[in-house]
């Protein structure tokens, strides 16, 4: 409002639903380019399930003809997996996907620069390329401080991190799914020896696997996409 009314910040409307916020985006993006950017779009889902709906309605009612660029993103791959199917809201109205890719173990150099090869190797088998990860990962000490202070320490952020990477992922609370990894850790690879080790019926523990590997070729779905439709934004 400030933008398109400067020193009128007193007179700005109530704003109580995102229809009436996504009205007034219109005549802001009519004559000029206008970049909109909804971060964690899945928590706005969350909070209110049918923003999908309302975002559909806004963009074929007051944002398809304007300059606007809509950008959704999330760290949730499976909330935002589900705006791509055909039954969703929001199915053939985008112009492209991208799914942000972990660094490469070539790019961790600036993160490292004080490590050999052989140690940034060690280090990308730990963390993988995550940027978070690596940043937190001191270079001045040596790989067992390292160690010592990210996963073993009881303030270390690392803590827990399996809890959380998979509550972001399937949305649940559920521990049944941290029970049947613990076994697959532990090397466990038969249906009812797995069962076994997470104290499960074999159906659930299928039924867990089988979610987990739903996942696993959703994300790789997700990375092998192209652009749907060149005609939409």
């Amino acid at each position: 409002w400030n933008w398109l009314h400067p020193g009128q910040g007193d007179l700005a409307p109530r704003l109580s639903n995102w229809p009436d916020v996504f009205r007034l985006l219109g005549p802001a993006a009519a004559g000029q380019p206008l970049s909109i950017i909804l971060d964690e779009f899945p928590w706005l889902i969350e909070a209110d399930t049918a923003m999908p709906s309302y975002l559909q309605h806004a963009w074929d009612q007051h944002l398809s003809d304007t300059r606007v660029k809509l950008i959704l993103s999330g760290s949730h791959i499976s909330a935002m997996a589900k705006l791509l199917r055909s039954d969703a809201p929001l199915y053939r109205r985008l112009t492209g996907k991208l799914l942000v890719e972990p660094f490469t173990f070539s790019e961790l150099t600036p993160f490292l620069p004080r490590y050999s090869p052989d140690k940034r190797l060690a280090v990308y088998a730990m963390l993988g390329g995550v940027p978070d990860y690596l940043l937190q990962w001191d270079d001045r000490k040596d790989l067992k401080a390292n160690i010592q202070t990210l996963f073993l320490s009881r303030r270390s952020t690392f803590r827990g991190e399996e809890e959380v990477l998979l509550s972001d992922v399937l949305r649940r609370n559920d521990p049944d799914y941290r029970t049947v990894l613990a076994g697959v850790a532990q090397g466990q690879r038969d249906l009812l020896d797995i069962a076994t080790a997470a104290n499960l019926p074999s159906d659930r523990t299928s039924a867990v696997l089988e979610q987990l590997i739903d996942m696993h070729l959703v994300e790789n779905r997700i990375r092998a996409s192209v652009p749907t439709d060149k005609h939409h934004q």
